[in-house]
């Protein structure tokens, strides 16, 4: 289940395959446009494709500096 707040809030949260929980939260850079979101179920994964709520451009993907290794940044979509 995702659960997103235009002000940046990224909330997932779901049960692996094997039953594993997996539970991600984390702040985005900046606010993001809720009603643009496009999910896509893989047999290994889920994608999520959040837009921007403005044109400018963002130095990261999360306010934290911190590199998250299993969240990027697709630029063919962008």
């Amino acid at each position: 289940m995702l659960k997103l707040k235009p002000e940046g809030h990224f909330h997932f949260t779901a049960k692996g395959a094997n039953g594993m929980p997996y539970d991600l939260d984390h702040e985005l850079f900046n606010s993001i446009n809720i009603e643009e979101i496009k999910k896509t179920i893989g047999p290994q994964d889920v994608r999520y494709l959040l837009k921007k709520a403005n044109s400018e451009l963002w130095p990261r993907l999360l306010k934290t500096e911190v590199k998250v290794p299993f969240l990027k940044i697709d630029s063919v979509s962008i």
